[in-house]
């Protein structure tokens, strides 16, 4: 049985995958480095929850494979890029304070909070995306 915590880790994975194929093309490997750095070493995903999420993501159509220079890369399509403003804009725009109250608190926490705080939030991200994949 999985523990809520590889739950929603697993869950988010999908939208933070698609987060980082909006900036250009991703792989495997630089997912979990750049989550690592993101996070201030509060998270390192293992490849074993990052493959598998990478191939549903997609034999939904959310992104899209292929070789570059040995490499199997990844880079998101029109569906995913739309999935992702679907689901931002569900979760930013529900108040117009949100974005400024967010620079506030994101400003006045340490590293180590902004992390926690991030990863909270992740979760919350997560239940409302668990129907939608």
């Amino acid at each position: 049985m999985e523990t809520g915590e590889n739950r929603w880790s697993k869950g988010i994975i999908f939208f933070i995958i698609m987060t980082m194929a909006r900036e250009g093309p991703i792989y495997g490997n630089k997912i979990v480095n750049l989550i690592y750095e993101r996070t201030n070493g509060a998270w390192k995903p293992s490849v074993g929850s990052v493959y598998p999420a990478l191939d549903l993501l997609t034999k939904k159509g959310f992104i899209t494979r292929y070789k570059e220079d040995g490499k199997v890369m990844y880079k998101i399509t029109g569906k995913g890029s739309g999935f992702v403003k679907r689901i931002g804009k569900k979760h930013i725009n529900n108040s117009p304070m949100l974005k400024f109250m967010g620079k506030i608190w994101m400003d006045a926490l340490s590293p180590e909070d902004k992390a926690s705080f991030l990863l909270n939030s992740f979760k919350n991200i997560v239940a409302s995306l668990e129907g939608e994949l």
